[in-house]
């Protein structure tokens, strides 16, 4: 049964650390929202460990730039986890058969001209899919670009069968107050396509379980705070962690396994707050 609270010092007692999503928790894409550092600076306080998790395409260190150019500093969570990260040490270190399989030459679809999550990884850019062993999408260019105008490229991609691995399932951002597409609506047309795609990032368990990772702590000992039922909620109750579900957020609709059971939250606040 769902319980509504009115602050962090509710639960904090009961659970060994936590799991935060960044965009509609911590802040709306432009400042922390009122709160967010006092809830912070109690939990640090109270020696509870904390984990940011986020679905950009980008590593964990541009993250933690920018939630510093936010207003939100380093020093009050413990650990940054991407699913831009996850990502790039799948490629590095091929864990299972299915990194291994990828091959070293990568179509990497991208926001401009941004290939620094290739930076350090043994892979070659390809300049089109008749180069390619894999696609990664990590970026795309809208709202300049729709995602139909990379129809024609990824049509071609499919049709050689090539994989895709998806940096962040998201199928829409907020820019400037409003939704646009992003990178999960491109993997979403792949699909659609006949191309099959590899997700990193929340709902899937591997962000997940990275965070668990990091902490060091039990799932049923770790409880995810997010804003959206699709991803946050539904991922984190998949690998067993308590949730959370804050109010704050943006609707941010993304990509949901079809056959995942989205549960009612164990607790319900209104703002990330103390």
């Amino acid at each position: 049964m769902t319980e509504t609270i009115d602050g962090m010092a509710l639960v904090a007692p009961v659970f060994d650390a936590f799991i935060l999503d960044q965009y509609g928790v911590l802040h709306d894409g432009i400042a922390p929202y009122a709160g967010v550092l006092d809830a912070l600076r109690q939990l640090a306080a109270a020696g509870k460990p904390v984990a940011i998790l986020s679905n950009s395409g980008k590593r964990a260190e541009t993250n933690r730039n920018r939630l510093i150019r936010l207003g939100i500093p380093a020093r009050l969570y413990s650990h940054i986890v991407t699913s831009g990260e996850v990502t790039w040490q799948a490629l590095r270190d091929r864990p299972e058969p299915f990194w291994r399989s990828l091959g070293r030459r990568c179509l990497h679809v991208t926001r401009g001209d941004d290939h620094s999550l290739l930076d350090g990884l043994d892979l070659e850019r390809a300049s089109s899919p008749a180069a390619a062993d894999f696609v990664l999408a990590s970026g795309i260019d809208t709202p300049a670009r729709s995602v139909d105008d990379y129809r024609p490229l990824l049509a071609v991609a499919a049709e050689r069968g090539l994989p895709m691995v998806c940096a962040n399932p998201d199928r829409v951002a907020v820019d400037g107050g409003r939704l646009i597409d992003s990178v999960g609506a491109l993997a979403a047309l792949y699909e659609s396509l006949g191309g099959r795609v590899r997700y990193v990032g929340k709902p899937w368990p591997e962000v997940f379980a990275a965070c668990l990772d990091a902490l060091g702590t039990a799932p049923a000992r770790t409880v995810m705070v997010g804003d959206n039922p699709e991803t946050d909620i539904a991922g984190a109750q998949a690998i067993g962690l308590a949730t959370i579900r804050v109010l704050s957020g943006v609707p941010n609709p993304v990509s949901a396994p079809a056959d995942r059971r989205i549960d009612p939250p164990d607790f319900i606040l209104s703002t990330f707050r103390w």
